[in-house]
């Protein structure tokens, strides 16, 4: 039961902070979260990849870039070895106009998993367009 109170109240605090337009800055507010709930030592989470993918997605639909990249940062700290977290955080860096970043996020998704078709092929893509 306490673990899944963390777990909602991290989330809620992210939502306040993605949603008022106060972007996270990574590790340091990573920490600032996880040491404000009091969880230095043992961290266990409710909130599954699954439910920060949809939560960034739901923001890329939105139109709120800044959120919905900051949402997949935030997954990509919680769950580094997440190919797919990465191929998400490639998308929505891309449909954000941050090509550089995004070809990173791909690369890194094909490193963790390199049957990735989808980040084989933006690759392929992005590189082809580079080239012209």
């Amino acid at each position: 039961m306490k673990s899944s109170m963390y777990s909602l109240v991290l989330i809620g605090v992210m939502l306040i902070c993605l949603t008022s337009n106060k972007v996270l800055s990574q590790k340091r507010d990573y920490r600032f979260l996880t040491d404000s709930l009091n969880m230095e030592q043992q961290l266990d989470y409710e909130a599954t990849e699954r439910d920060f993918n949809r939560l960034g997605y739901q923001f890329l639909r939105l139109q709120q870039c800044e959120n919905s990249v900051q949402t997949f940062n935030t997954a990509s700290l919680i769950f580094p070895k997440s190919w797919n977290v990465f191929d998400s955080y490639g998308e929505a860096l891309l449909q954000c106009g941050k090509k550089e970043e995004a070809m990173k996020m791909y690369r890194k998704s094909l490193e963790l998993n390199p049957e990735n078709t989808n980040a084989k092929e933006v690759i392929k893509k992005m590189e082809a367009l580079s080239k012209k």
